[in-house]
């Protein structure tokens, strides 16, 4: 087999190409075309056009009255939409956690989308329920490892919940604090209930708070300087919150912080939780991949005694945008969010739909389980162990480059640094510089724009290296499988142009 993450996105097997008509055939062969020019550029962005251009062009709202033809929609794609997309598979395309897609996950996607199954019901799914189970199973044994017996016993088990997949990370959060929700009993919200979580947690739990109609936003907990929660702070928070009165909905653990990849101590944090007899759910929407590689999955180290576990296809698991999956240790956890119908989701029904808080979904768990037969263990090993040495490797470029500055030594596969204007690249301020930051930003910013690569920004507070401060810090996300160290030197040196024109 050849490189899976190869320029070659053909979506026209001679498989489908029997069964369409010559107007599909003609508008696949312009949709390939169309793909092959896109994806063997290097830019990130295609063609530069300012936003207001954009704006300009997809403004109206009226809808034609006749029908149009493939062909004309190919032109519309040809030149008003590709040439304006990010170009997400460059291999200078290293600024967000999305990257090259092995190129079958392209033929799952056409598959998905003829057979149209939807996974609320095996009436309308069938053996992709099946499937779908199956892989959260696996996932399960990765991060749970219970015995065969139990698997045995639960897989196929109508009330067994091991898993939710859903379509991001966002929700599998909130299905997440949602099951422990439903835990503290049926009774009403009294407005004492919160969610306790480091302070580099994910906005998305402030929406779960909301949409689970509590009174207050998670409580942050502080965390030090190497991004991992301070668990002093956090034992001294639960204390006080339980002698205030309040009752802790869940404790969140943080497995691959967005800002930096930093992995909380999840065995403290799950014996914290314990002792206080409240939910454990860790986020491993980003570093949760880690489990599939022999070297670096011990920084996952207690996750196996956690409640809740999400981790996301769409990032490090190399799948396409629109799935995440939650886990659950205890298969009985699921029970508490159960909906049935009389038309679906009956009672002793595998329909998936019954705990879930998505109804209607594609069948996105088939490009798990593709790549779990295609990639395999080993095939995810290599591309989170590459990853992970990209980043020594990144990180030895910028320490030895005067020109810029490492902000955080790197712990999975996330880099933040910053560029240093000449005048400080010999007298640095003790971090804090409002001079420093507006040109990072505006280096970021020039960057995206020329289109020759992508690196994305952030600002570090106070549990960074900087005290109670902040700093404008660049962000690269290495694990596109087709960056390489050259690549990443190539990154630097057009850093280091526009910083020198910066104003």
């Amino acid at each position: 087999m050849d490189h899976p993450f190869s320029t070659d996105t053909s979506l026209t097997s001679e498989h489908f190409r029997a069964q369409m008509s010559d107007e599909d055939k003609s508008f696949a062969d312009e949709i390939e075309q169309l793909l092959s020019d896109h994806r063997s550029q290097s830019k990130t962005v295609l063609k530069e056009a300012h936003l207001s251009e954009l704006y300009d062009r997809f403004n109206t709202t009226e809808m034609s009255d006749e029908s149009g033809t493939l062909s004309n929609y190919a032109s519309i794609l040809k030149h008003d939409i590709l040439p304006h997309v990010v170009n997400v598979g460059s291999e200078y395309c290293v600024g967000h956690m999305t990257s090259a897609l092995p190129r079958f996950q392209a033929e799952i996607s056409r598959l998905v989308s003829l057979l149209n199954q939807n996974v609320v019901k095996i009436e309308t799914s069938r053996v992709l329920t099946l499937i779908e189970r199956q892989s959260i199973g696996m996932l399960h044994r990765l991060a749970f490892s219970q015995s065969d017996d139990f698997y045995a016993q639960h897989l196929f088990e109508p009330s067994s919940v091991l898993g939710v997949v859903t379509s991001g990370g966002t929700l599998s959060n909130i299905t997440a604090l949602w099951m422990a929700r439903k835990r503290l009993g049926p009774d009403e919200l009294d407005g004492n209930e919160v969610i306790v979580a480091s302070e580099l947690a994910h906005y998305s739990f402030r929406k779960a708070a909301s949409l689970l109609g509590l009174k207050r936003d998670p409580i942050k907990v502080p965390a030090h300087s190497n991004g991992a929660i301070n668990l002093v702070a956090l034992e001294e928070t639960l204390t006080e919150l339980r002698e205030a009165g309040d009752r802790v909905l869940a404790v969140v653990g943080i497995a691959g912080t967005t800002e930096t990849g930093a992995v909380d101590d999840l065995k403290a944090m799950a014996a914290i939780a314990k002792r206080h007899n409240t939910h454990f759910h860790v986020d491993g929407a980003w570093g949760g991949a880690l489990l599939l590689s022999n070297t670096h999955r011990n920084l996952l180290d207690g996750l196996e005694l956690a409640d809740t576990f999400s981790i996301c296809g769409h990032k490090q698991l190399y799948l396409p945008q629109g799935i995440s999956i939650l886990l659950c240790r205890d298969p009985s956890l699921g029970a508490g969010i159960r909906t049935q119908a009389k038309y679906q989701a009956r009672p002793k029904s595998l329909d998936l739909g019954m705990h879930s808080a998505e109804g209607s979904r594609p069948a996105m768990s088939l490009h798990l389980h593709a790549a779990f037969h295609v990639l395999g263990r080993r095939g995810y090993e290599e591309l989170i162990d590459t990853s992970i040495e990209k980043a020594r490797i990144f990180a030895e470029l910028i320490n030895a480059h005067p020109a810029f500055e490492l902000l955080a030594k790197p712990k999975t596969n996330l880099i933040v640094y910053r560029y240093l204007p000449e005048q400080y690249r010999t007298n640095t301020p003790a971090g804090l510089s409002e001079h420093i930051d507006r040109v990072n930003t505006w280096l970021q910013e020039r960057q995206f724009l020329e289109g020759n690569s992508l690196i994305s920004r952030t600002t570090l507070s106070s549990s960074e290296p900087y005290g109670r401060g902040s700093v404008v810090a660049l962000r690269a996300v290495l694990a596109n499988p087709r960056t390489t160290a050259k690549t990443l030197q190539s990154v630097l040196e057009e850093q280091v142009m526009l910083g020198d024109m910066a104003p």
